[in-house]
């Protein structure tokens, strides 16, 4: 197959859209699909082409987009430049706007079959771009147009109903995928990490963000007796870092919560595998809990709240699932198990066979199929 995969977001940015969508790309080249990679051009880097050129996978850039809501049906205008240099046979989009409404106007005047990927963050209920004139319009010109949608959750799949069209085009649950051998592969801590952490440590792993709730952690570990308070890690950064900080100093939690900052690579991995389990203590539901996916790789639990996104991900035997923002449950499940090692190492097995279904040779597997069920209901492909 020759197959673009057209995205608002790419590496070298990091985060789950450009990490899975470099995934795609990588495993369906090592298949032996032509796959491009088309996405705008950073607003803040000069130039991407030397980043571009370490790629398993050819990068086509094209100008950041001036507005989300004026020009944008410009840019098609870039999917049709490229497709005289590649004739790819099916663009998938990697959000439903704006990327997935220029792949709708591109179609009018190239029938080329369309597969759409929502990550979330386009179809939240709070999305400011859903306040702006005539972009509800475009979101569902863009289903429409779809000849599949793929949803990476329940929570997606729900949010692709909210936009008013009496039939939607099939709809795949297909999970976002995991490099299960690279969380497996064990990994020793960094010095610099290992002389801040105790030998026993939980850990969050992510944005330091209101809605990700790690103020109700820290609430929790307050109300959790000195001598029983787990050690709290918390990696990442985001605009409550200094209010968090705060907020630990006030409940006097310095001995028993430290501020990693971010972490990836080998060390996140070594991060992971050595923590006894993870937090999630999210407070709006997720579209696709990922540090839930790599946790679980790495072979450790999860305790997660009970939201969309997240409990589609986290089995019963492999974590635990607390009421959001309940801080008095937080600090029952977390003194709980703190103080009863046990009860987290029956579940370290389970976590890692949660985590196979889920790895990426299974997802790639499960798209290609998409892309032939599309490609046949099109005519461009005999079925067999």
């Amino acid at each position: 197959m020759r197959i673009c995969l057209y995205t608002e977001t790419a590496l070298p940015k990091v985060g789950g859209q450009e990490q899975h969508v470099d995934a795609l790309a990588r495993h369906l080249t090592a298949r032996g699909h032509r796959v491009v990679v088309l996405a705008p051009r950073p607003k803040l880097a000069v130039s991407c082409r030397r980043f571009d050129a370490t790629l398993d996978y050819p990068v086509v850039r094209h100008p950041p987009f001036f507005s989300t809501r004026l020009g944008v049906e410009w840019y098609a205008r870039y999917l049709w430049l490229l497709r005289q240099w590649f004739p790819f046979e099916l663009v998938h989009c990697h959000s439903v706007y704006p990327t997935g409404y220029v792949a709708a106007v591109f179609r009018q005047r190239l029938s080329v079959p369309l597969v759409l990927t929502s990550h979330g963050g386009d179809l939240r209920e709070n999305n400011r771009r859903l306040l702006k004139p005539r972009v509800p319009q475009r979101y569902a010109l863009a289903l429409g147009s779809a000849a599949a949608l793929v949803a990476i959750s329940r929570a997606t799949r729900d949010g692709y109903t909210r936009f008013g069209l009496e039939r939607l085009p099939p709809v795949y649950v297909v999970p976002n995928g995991v490099e299960c051998h690279q969380f497996a592969r064990s990994e020793q801590l960094p010095p610099e990490l290992k002389r801040q952490l105790p030998t026993r440590y939980v850990l969050y792993l992510g944005r330091l963000h209101p809605r990700k709730g790690t103020d109700v952690l820290l609430e929790a570990l307050g109300r959790i007796a000195p001598s029983r308070r787990p050690f709290l890690a918390i990696a990442g950064d985001g605009p409550t870092e200094a209010q968090l900080r705060q907020q630990a100093a006030r409940l006097q939690l310095e001995r028993h919560v430290r501020f990693l900052g971010v972490v990836q690579g080998a060390a996140k991995v070594a991060l992971l595998q050595h923590a006894q389990w993870t937090v999630v203590p999210s407070q709006v539901s997720e579209a696709f809990g990922m540090v839930v996916l790599e946790a679980l790789a790495a072979g450790v639990p999860v305790a997660a709240s009970r939201l969309p996104g997240l409990q589609d991900v986290v089995a019963p035997q492999a974590g635990w699932l607390v009421p959001p923002g309940d801080v008095t449950a937080w600090a029952t499940l977390l003194e709980t198990l703190w103080n009863n090692p046990r009860l987290v190492a029956e579940k370290k097995t389970a976590a890692r066979a949660a985590a196979q279904s889920y790895d990426w040779s299974r997802v790639v597997n499960r798209l290609e199929q998409v892309y032939d069920e599309v490609l046949r209901r099109s005519g461009l492909r005999q079925a067999g």
